[in-house]
Parts: C-alpha cells; sequence; structure tokens
C-alpha cells in the first residue's frame, strides 16, 4: 500500500512499507511469479446475453468481458461462420486475411472506429471481440423513408456527403 509522496529531487515518487515486513508472503511470492515468467495464462468465459445482428459473415452477440473484483466490460462478439465456404481450407484462408485486417485496424484510435479487442478462436470457429456501442441500428436508420426526411432538412453538400459515406461504399 502507498503511504506517501515525496518530492525531493532524488527522491523515489511515492514510498511504502518495507516489502520484508509484510504479513502476505504467499502474494508477494505469487507476484514474482507474475513478473518474473515471459508469458500470463488464464481462461476467459463469454456469457452472450443477445443477439445484436446477423448477415453474411456470421452473428454478434452482446457479451460482456468479465474480470476480477467486479470488474465488467460490455463487448460485441462476432462470431464467423463457415457457411459461405467451400471448404475448411478456404476459411482459414479468409480468417487469416480477417485476422490480419483486424490486427491493423486495432492500432488505430479513432472516434469513428469501433476498438477491436481480440480475434480468437474456439474449436476453430473465429471470433472477434470488439467495443460495443449502445446506440441505433444502421438498417433501421436507412430507411428511404427516414432519408428523404432528411435530404428536405440538410444542404446539398452535406446530403452528398451523408450519401456518400453512410449510403453507399463509404469515405
Amino acid at each position: 500500500m502507498l503511504t506517501s509522496t515525496n518530492t525531493g529531487f532524488n527522491a523515489p515518487i511515492t514510498q511504502g512499507r518495507d516489502q520484508t515486513s509484510c504479513k502476505c508472503k504467499y502474494l508477494l511470492r505469487k507476484h514474482q511469479e507474475v513478473i518474473g515468467g515471459s508469458s500470463i495464462q488464464w481462461t476467459t468465459h463469454f456469457r452472450l446475453h443477445r443477439q445484436l445482428g446477423s448477415g453474411g459473415q456470421g452473428v454478434v452477440y452482446l457479451s460482456e468481458c468479465r474480470g476480477t473484483d467486479g470488474f465488467t466490460l460490455p463487448i460485441a462478439i462476432k462470431v464467423f461462420s463457415p457457411d459461405r465456404y467451400d471448404d475448411v481450407r478456404a476459411y482459414d484462408e479468409a480468417m487469416r486475411r480477417i485476422a490480419d485486417v483486424a490486427a491493423h485496424v486495432a492500432q488505430i484510435q479513432h472516434d469513428n472506429l469501433l476498438d477491436v479487442h481480440d480475434f480468437i478462436d474456439r474449436d476453430r470457429i473465429r471470433m472477434m471481440l470488439m467495443e460495443w456501442v449502445d446506440g441505433y441500428d444502421l438498417e433501421k436508420l436507412l430507411v428511404p423513408e427516414r432519408l428523404s426526411g432528411v435530404e428536405g432538412r440538410v444542404s446539398r453538400s452535406r446530403w452528398e456527403y451523408i450519401n456518400r459515406v453512410l449510403v453507399t461504399a463509404g469515405p
């Protein structure tokens, strides 16, 4: 436990009690095992709360990443279906390409991109763990009646931008 802060020029920034006096030697030993190793392994279980959507690539579920001490983080899990592939090799190749793209996207921090947390497999079925954003379903927002209502309320250049970015191929 950190007990004070020393602001002297050569002093350590934080000070706590001497580790050798700690009565939790078991935890200290476990701590040393964790930081002394070259990898950390654990098993995670995800509960699929509800289906968010489905399409040609598979199904997306709302789930939650659970940690210790009550930590929970809502996430979206996309489960990629092998249904559209001719064989296992084709599925594996496509998943390697998707994993490569996901790895690149995961390194980008931008307000208009979802965070990609991980790309995993369970019995060779691939899943992408992503940030979940509570919002509107674009399929329901992009109906012709709603779009024509938007068109009448924005400038011509803004409408062209909305149509190009949201309705067609993107920027």
